[in-house]
């Protein structure tokens, strides 16, 4: 067993999101984390959101961000948001079933990479 003086950052940050995200699910109430994905295995995230989904009777909720666009492919149109700058450079914020066109069988992940729905970074160097 690793003593936990040992362990790395991502554990750390995992175990501190863990006690609140576990408080959440068991007495209800909102937690909110910026930037889920932090130095925690994608797999994790995954785990962490699939919780929230299997203890659907619960009163608990997630509000995150994240820059981990795989984290898609765990969530319905009716769970996202994405925010857009528009020509004022102003953030602007919508949910994906107000994008015309976005069916409940679409695979979130995909389109979004390919630009279909907006909120997509135009990043040049």
């Amino acid at each position: 067993m690793i003593p936990l003086a040992n362990e790395s950052h991502g554990v750390f940050n995992l175990f501190s999101k863990m006690f609140f995200i576990l408080k959440s699910i068991k007495n209800g109430g909102l937690v909110a984390i910026d930037e889920l994905e932090f130095g925690i295995h994608p797999q994790a995230v995954s785990r962490i959101l699939h919780l929230f989904m299997e203890n659907i009777n619960q009163k608990g909720q997630i509000l995150f961000t994240t820059h981990m666009a795989p984290v898609l492919m765990d969530l319905n149109k009716y769970q996202v948001y994405l925010v857009e700058k528009n020509k004022y450079n102003e953030s602007e914020i919508f949910r994906l079933d107000q994008v015309e066109g976005v069916r409940p069988e679409d695979n979130l992940f995909k389109k979004y990479m390919a630009g279909a729905y907006g909120g997509f970074p135009d990043i040049d160097f």
